[in-house]
Parts: C-alpha cells; structure tokens; sequence
C-alpha cells in the first residue's frame, strides 16, 4: 500500500442537499454502532466532536421542517389527496356505467390507477411523483381520449394544479430556510463535515500504521455506504440539462388543434408540443406537467379560444396557440 493509495472513499458532501446530508451521516452513526462505537474502532476522541455537531445537525434539519409553511403544507397536502380520492372514485363509479364503451375506459383508466397504488398515503414527495407520473401517463395520446371519454380532463387537471401547490410550498418552505434556519443548517454542515474528514484521516493514520486489516469490515461498508451517495449525486448531475427556450427561434413546434365541439362548458384540449432537434439531437416531444404547462383563455363561448403553453423544468418561455370552439 502507497501513501496515495485511497482506502476510505470520499465525495463533495456539501453537494447533498439537507435531508440527504443527515441521512448519510445517519447512516454512517449507524455503522459505527454496529462495529462496537468508536472505542472500538480506535476513533472515540475526534469522533465525540464529530458526534456533538451531527446532533446539532439533526435538530437544525428539525426546525426547518416544522417551519411556518407546515401547517400550510398539510393544508395543500390534504386538498390534493381530497381530489385524487375523487377522481379514482370517479372512475370507479363509471365501472358501472350504462354504457358499455365507458365502462372499458372506466376499465383501462383503473388499471393506470391501480399500478401507482394507494397514492394519498405515500410521503409527500413521494405523492407529488406519483400524481405527476399518474398524469403524465393519463395525458400521452394513447390514454388522454380515455379520460377526455369519460369526462374527467378537467377534473385531472384540478388533480394536477393541487400537486403543483404543494411542490410549490415544498420549494416556499426551502426558500424560507434560506432566510432563517438554513444559514444557521449550512454553518453546522460545514462543521459537520470537517469533524468528519478528522475522524477518516484518523481512520486513514490506523490502517497506514497498523496493516491493512485494520478495521477491514467496517471500512469496507463505509466504502460502500459512500458509493451509494457518491452515485445518487452523479446520476442527479447527469440528469441536469440546458434549459431550452420555447419562445425564440422556430424550434418549438405546436400541432394544430382541430375544431373542439361546443359544450357549455370549458374546453380543454391537451396541445402536443415538439422541440425540433438538429443534426446532433432528435427531435423531442414535450410531456404534459412534466415539460409544460397550459392556461386556457374563452374557451367556453363558440369562436376563438386561446391556450399559453408554458415551459417548465428544462424548458422554458410562452407561447400562445388559438383554437376554435364550433357548434356540431
């Protein structure tokens, strides 16, 4: 073994973000635990600082949670899991519909439901990618006239405009910490952090001292603990793209919408929206609520309506696309 020989894999920790910060600490505690605490492994006198500071994070990361936004968190949380509710029992209802064509869209829609289980009663996080998911798949083409069939696309867009509150309160409350707790959270994790890397050059000193089977077990799933977040920050940073402007050039394209039927009620229709690639890059079709967002303007009355295609997450700008509502 050289001096250079790396035996404790380490990775940018300041690049996790709060919750996953305490976690692999968490994590890391845990371990120790299990290989008789840090007498045990000869780390006890640096890792009682270290030991002192993860607490101190602990109950950081605890005061940011129960922030003011909370209550309006839980608030959302509960209107969203109200309208889910009702729109799986809607379509349940249909199951028993009259009509046989509607009970086989009431049929295949369930299905769709069905996989993505019982989805109030996931986390919050874990609820906002499901619904997202949930409509997502709801408004691909091969699905969306299913539900347009069963007269649900408004009550599929409510679903999906309550989700977004609650991201969006989700992303408010870690704003909020930015301004209060998060200074105080990002102190500590720079505390943190450097009490840490004492204890594994420490870890380090033993090994390079002693032989290498010095605490063998125990580094060995440090090692692999550490890969795991390692890999969990390389996938989030492979996933990270250019946002693409909807509103500049003539790389977005719209397809034409064709005549909507009056009804006496709100018309409206899912636009499908490309990005026209290149020579290097395909072209791309955008996915609802994932890629875009739209806002509908008089499209109730006979003539000329009007959607604003919205980008979002790697897509950004506005574009305006008219549509014309017709008596059949």
């Amino acid at each position: 073994m050289t001096q250079n020989d790396e035996i404790i894999i380490k990775f940018h920790y300041p690049s996790l973000d709060n919750e996953r910060h305490v976690q692999y600490h968490n994590d890391v505690n845990e371990l120790v635990g299990k290989y008789g605490g840090p007498s045990a492994l000869g780390i006890y006198v640096p890792y009682a600082v270290y030991g002192q500071l993860y607490n101190k994070e602990v109950e950081a990361l605890d005061q940011i949670i129960k922030s003011d936004f909370t209550a309006r968190i839980a608030a959302a949380d509960h209107e969203r899991d109200r309208l889910y509710r009702g729109f799986a029992a809607s379509v349940k209802a249909d199951l028993n519909h009259f009509d046989e064509g509607k009970r086989e869209m009431a049929r295949k829609v369930g299905i769709i439901l069905d996989h993505y289980g019982d989805v109030p009663h996931k986390s919050l996080d874990a609820e906002t990618a499901a619904i997202r998911d949930v409509v997502r798949e709801l408004s691909t083409t091969e699905h969306l006239s299913l539900v347009i069939g069963l007269g649900l696309q408004a009550f599929m867009l409510e679903v999906n405009n309550a989700n977004e509150a609650v991201h969006g309160l989700m992303l408010q409350r870690y704003d909020e910490l930015a301004l209060r707790p998060a200074l105080h959270m990002r102190e500590i994790r720079v505390e943190v952090d450097k009490a840490f890397r004492v204890v594994l050059d420490l870890l380090e000193s033993l090994v390079r001292v002693q032989g290498p089977d010095t605490d063998k077990a125990f580094i060995t799933e440090l090692n692999v603990v550490s890969m795991r977040y390692k890999d969990i920050l390389a996938r989030e940073a492979g996933r990270r793209h250019p946002v693409k402007d909807l509103s500049t050039g003539d790389r977005a394209v719209v397809e034409t919408i064709p005549v909507q039927p009056y009804t006496g009620a709100p018309v409206i229709p899912i636009p499908r929206v490309y990005y026209r690639g290149d020579e290097k890059t395909p072209t791309e079709e955008l996915v609802f609520t994932r890629d875009f967002t739209v806002v509908y303007k008089n499209n109730v009355e006979v003539g000329m309506a009007e959607i604003t295609i919205s980008g979002k997450g790697n897509y950004k700008g506005k574009i305006a696309i008219p549509f014309n509502i017709a008596r059949q």
